[in-house]
């Protein structure tokens, strides 16, 4: 399944998930209501001690304005519940790994172990076009597991086990990572988010009938009257009906997670090429003695985001959000003899040597600059198959992605991985290319953001210069993480410093709003600005005009010429079929435009925004060429329409 019929797939079954639990609530409402009717009919019965009630008593109790008050107080305080829960998952990927015991791993960190997983998740983000999400360790988690946690891509978090680190060779954590990239890929991980925080509102009912239960207990042994006996059998209906609701969206959101976990085992083969690592990793699951069952107390709400089974159920086999461990290898590695035993052929010695390292064997850092252009319809086809076909990457993607990454300089690299080195590689991205221009910048960006960081921008700026368009994606992407450990006070300096060089010359760039885009919206989720919303559903006939924006600055970008802007711009207007829309003019699609255009553009449907990036592919390559600038911005588009690109390969065209 390609990327855009899974997110199509998953915004369906989110749909059906939505249905299904707004049935669950219908009942639980009906119930509530015969629970309440039952209450005040015991407590008639109690003020006439000689008269028990019986089901004339109990059915005068019904009143069509109670049954629809009742029913407007159990949607209350679901939805209370559902947005409570979802507000303190407001901060992404990040809040959940934080609840379950992450600790953040540095990007400049040492430790083999962590640099080690820091490259893998790198290489497999850049290979998938993402961006590049923040990782967590479990540190008092012996298991083997890993989840990915978040909204979108942007504010995404990749979590792993001590034991990960501690018993997996680097092709199966490879595997793991690529499994947990696909949920992000997929929709999944916006899904399971969603999950929760329904799931805790239906459980409110419950809490509230517990505290209920308790609060007349308590006044009852204080009272010789004992007139909370009603209050007792109302806190019980609650109790049992908010628990037993909660079973039966356990018993939902479980048979949505085995189906998506087959979809992201073979994914994860699909990302590596290689079954043994994923399958080696669930085999080493059932030959530990931890397996994958975590100690955290709210592994059970989580329970259907991890890699494996978290939790140990009663009722396993309806509770469980994966599929048994033996079907899930068996898929992967036929032949397996069904023994939970390491071979050692199987696991080689435990690497700490990153890809980055060892593709150096296989291709020079020459290889990635060898073609910087491609013949129009060659590349066009190269475009539209990864957008038709954009679903996880293969090996070869990951390994060209990998040497990307080793042909970028080591000093940008090491700088790369800490918020202020990151600052200043991000300043020189913007600095302008004629020298006087960039010494005034410089001159001006020391008064803005201080002597350090205008000096380290300086000292960089010439390796900078020597970039190419693919490294120059690449190590923005890299920059986002240690980005994201920067206070709010830096934050907003941060950004009022981009802000500042974008606007220092008045004439902004498509790849200076670009990069500040990718920033802002990467980073919003932590300090609460910027980011693109995409909860709504719209159809492409719905935003022309804001598409008009859009391929109208593509078209515009590259060429001087109106005539050509101009059969740029209908050919992608005919691609995207809509021959009658007109060009706009060139002041009214400004970059201001374009930020207004694009929070709309977010919420296309997926397949709409297919689409989109068809026209935009079309309108890239319509002069008869497709520069490499060009391709890593339409890169850098599908990346802030929350439908990340792979990355292509130039030599590949040949």
């Amino acid at each position: 399944m390609d990327f855009f019929s899974a997110q199509e797939a998953a915004r369906k079954q989110t749909t059906l998930m939505i249905a299904l639990f707004a049935l669950a609530v219908l009942l639980l409402v009906v119930l509530t209501n015969l629970f309440l009717m039952a209450a005040m009919a015991i407590a008639g019965a109690e003020s006439d001690p000689g008269h028990l009630p019986g089901a004339e008593t109990f059915m005068r109790q019904f009143s069509w304005l109670r049954f629809f008050a009742v029913g407007a107080a159990v949607a209350v305080v679901i939805l209370l519940g559902s947005l409570f829960r979802s507000w303190t998952m407001g901060r992404g990927g990040k809040a959940v790994a934080e609840m379950m015991g992450g600790a953040l791993v540095s990007q400049n960190s040492a430790d083999p172990d962590h640099r080690r997983l820091l490259n893998i998740v790198e290489e497999i983000a850049i290979a998938s076009g993402t961006q590049v999400p923040l990782v967590y360790v479990m540190q008092n988690e012996p298991a083997i597991n890993a989840f990915a946690a978040g909204i979108t891509s942007g504010d995404a978090a990749i979590v792993v086990t001590h034991g990960c680190l501690r018993q997996l060779n680097r092709n199966e954590l490879q595997g793991i990572i690529a499994h947990e990239f696909s949920h992000i890929l997929n929709g999944d991980m916006r899904l399971n988010m969603r999950l929760i925080g329904i799931l805790f509102g239906i459980l409110m009912l419950g809490l509230i009938g517990r505290f209920l239960i308790r609060a007349s207990g308590s006044s009852r042994s204080s009272s010789k009257q004992g007139n909370g006996l009603p209050l007792i059998a109302l806190g019980a209906g609650l109790f049992i009906l908010g628990y037993a609701g909660t079973f039966i969206g356990n018993l939902i959101k479980a048979s949505v997670s085995r189906q998506r976990e087959y979809l992201a085992d073979a994914s994860a083969v699909q990302f590596t090429r290689d079954p043994d690592g994923i399958g080696g990793a669930l085999i080493r699951i059932g030959a530990n003695k931890n397996g994958s069952l975590l100690r955290n107390a709210d592994a059970a709400e989580f329970s259907h985001t991890f890699f494996s089974e978290g939790v140990r159920n009663k009722f396993l086999s309806l509770l469980a959000t994966h599929p048994p461990l033996k079907q899930r290898i068996l898929r992967i590695l036929p032949r397996w003899d069904g023994d939970f035993i390491v071979r050692e052929t199987m696991l080689p010695e435990h690497s700490q040597q990153s890809s980055r390292q060892q593709s150096s064997k296989q291709q020079s850092a020459s290889d990635v600059d060898r073609v910087r252009m491609a013949t129009a319809t060659t590349m066009l086809l190269e475009l539209f198959q990864r957008i038709e076909k954009n679903s996880p990457p293969d090996a070869k993607t990951i390994t060209y992605a990998a040497d990307v990454v080793k042909s970028i300089p080591e000093a940008i690299i090491q700088h790369s991985r800490d918020p202020y080195g990151a600052r200043a590689i991000l300043f020189a991205l913007l600095l302008d290319a004629d020298d006087d221009a960039a010494a005034q910048q410089i001159s001006a960006l020391r008064k803005q953001a201080g002597n350090g960081v205008a000096r380290l921008t300086q000292q960089l700026l010439p390796v900078i210069q020597r970039l190419l368009p693919q490294q120059r994606l690449a190590v923005i992407e890299m920059a986002v993480p240690a980005l994201r450990e920067l206070s709010a006070r830096h934050f907003q300096l941060f950004t009022d410093t981009i802000d500042f060089l974008i606007r220092f010359d008045a004439n902004i760039t498509l790849f200076e709003w670009t990069l500040q885009k990718i920033v802002v919206c990467s980073l919003a989720t932590d300090h609460k600005r910027g980011a693109l919303q995409s909860d709504k559903s719209h159809l492409i006939e719905e935003l022309l005009p804001e598409c008009a924006i859009l391929l109208s600055i593509i078209a515009r970008s590259p060429r001087q010429d109106d005539v050509e802007t101009g059969k740029a711009f209908h050919a992608a207007a005919k691609e995207l079929k809509a021959e009658q829309l007109l060009l706009p003019a060139s002041h009214e699609a400004t970059v201001e435009a374009l930020d207004g255009a694009l929070v709309k553009l977010a919420q296309l449907r997926p397949l709409h925004k297919q689409r989109l990036l068809k026209a935009c592919a079309v309108c890239v390559s319509a002069d008869g060429r497709a520069a490499a600038v060009e391709v890593e911005l339409l890169r850098a588009i599908s990346l802030l329409l929350n439908c990340p690109m792979s990355p292509t390969d130039p030599t590949s065209s040949r």
